[in-house]
């Protein structure tokens, strides 16, 4: 079964269907004529005001952004900007942490330098003692990961 040929057309010829057949003037009883422009059309709402206004639709200012406010507030609306936002999350990761790397910091590290930087450091290292070692590799450690070059 094929989609129904009102549902295809693009913006000119939903206009110009809509003024050839008077869909405007057969709906006025409607009791929201742009959610059953909507329907009958296959678009969004704030499509179908736009397009009823370009028919000579009044349309108030306030219903006008009541639609906008709640095709953006919409279920299917959230979902689309929640994906967009994990989306943008996960590129900004891969920016960050190439998936090429084996190491488990962004930057080479070898693993007895780690070992050192929690036990206080190297041993010709800590001869204030091993609590401003390990604050000094904690700070130099947030900074290196904060100011990743990848």
């Amino acid at each position: 079964m094929s989609v129904p040929r009102v549902k295809r057309m693009n913006k000119k010829s939903r206009l110009a269907h809509a003024r050839s057949t008077g869909w405007a003037s057969k709906n006025k009883g409607a009791k929201s004529i742009v959610r059953r422009y909507r329907k009958y059309f296959g678009v969004d709402l704030v499509a179908a005001a736009l397009e009823l206004r370009a028919l000579g639709v009044k349309i108030t200012e306030t219903r006008f952004a009541e639609i906008q406010c709640s095709a953006t507030s919409s279920p299917k609306a959230l979902r689309k900007k929640a994906a967009r936002e994990r989306e943008a999350e996960e590129q900004e990761l891969d920016r960050c942490w190439p998936v090429w790397r084996d190491e488990p910091f962004p930057f080479p590290v070898d693993e007895h330098e780690v070992m050192d930087m929690c036990n206080g450091g190297p041993a010709h290292v800590h001869e204030a003692g091993p609590q401003t070692d390990l604050w000094e590799g904690a700070i130099w450690l947030a900074a290196v990961c904060e100011d990743n070059p990848f």
